[in-house]
């Protein structure tokens, strides 16, 4: 049956004779009894603990999160706490991030994307002594194997190395290389923190 909207588009439904529309209610609720106690097997997100009775006088003085048995149950501990608390990666991990991100989403950037596939290209690891390339780049970033920026832009700096090496001036993938390499310093000049990285 079709229904015109003021300001929207045209929409058609259609009913499904095999659906007991009117039964959809009583449905769910014996899908919900047949879900729940399988859910409870498997988690004790139903049980409700009931908070330290020295509470109930309303004056809450510290107390160890340990003595409490609901946070026993969980398994939690000090050691888990200062874990969270940590930061997940290192300072620069985010503008690290956003540059390999546009690096990668160049135009020039197809040739550097993924390792050189050997069967493709059989003397390549014979030139390329020490290949890299984007994707490895982008594990290493996530795996904060990259303490400082100049330690990621030394292997970025590789990337187009290898590639200019490897392919004559005149391919397209020398080409990409060069242009590619352009982007990266155009990059670097717009944070004031990594100008001693064009000094070199």
């Amino acid at each position: 049956m079709p229904k015109d909207y003021e300001g929207g588009t045209l929409m058609l439904c259609s009913m499904l004779p095999r659906i007991r529309y009117l039964e959809v209610g009583r449905m769910l609720l014996k899908q919900k009894e047949v879900v729940q106690p399988k859910i409870r097997a498997i988690s004790k997100s139903h049980i409700a603990h009931r908070p330290p009775q020295k509470w109930a006088t309303g004056v809450v003085s510290p107390i160890d999160p340990l003595a409490i048995p609901a946070i026993r149950a969980t398994g939690w501990c000090l050691d888990i706490d200062d874990l969270s608390r940590e930061p997940r990666h290192g300072p620069h991990f985010n503008e690290l991030r956003r540059v390999l991100y546009q690096i990668q989403n160049h135009k020039q950037a197809w040739p550097c994307l993924h390792p050189v596939n050997k069967d493709e290209v059989p003397d390549y690891y014979n030139v390329i002594t020490t290949p890299m390339d984007l994707s490895t780049m982008e594990e290493r970033l996530i795996h904060d194997s990259y303490h400082a920026p100049r330690d990621f832009f030394d292997d970025l700096k590789l990337v187009f190395s290898n590639c200019r090496q490897y392919n004559d001036a005149t391919t397209v993938y020398n080409k990409c290389a060069v242009r590619l390499e352009k982007y990266m310093w155009s990059l670097i000049k717009e944070v004031p923190e990594w100008f001693d990285l064009l000094e070199e």
